[in-house]
């Protein structure tokens, strides 16, 4: 017998939203970090906003 189990990737570049809309990136990265959580269900909203936030400042992506 054989299974194939789905494996997904999900990636976040934080400069895709130019820093020039940083008012922007603001306004939506709570709403972002609630719904990772549910989603997830592996860190609190507080630590995906922390992961968000830092890679914003390090200009960086998140794999």
């Amino acid at each position: 017998m054989a299974t194939s189990v789905p494996e997904y990737e999900l990636r976040f570049d934080a400069m895709a939203i130019p820093e020039e809309e940083n008012e922007y990136f603001n306004l939506k990265v709570d709403s972002l970090a609630i719904k990772l959580a549910d989603f997830f269900k592996d860190k609190s909203s507080r630590q995906y906003l922390t992961l968000l936030k830092q890679a914003r400042n390090k200009n960086n992506a998140i794999y």
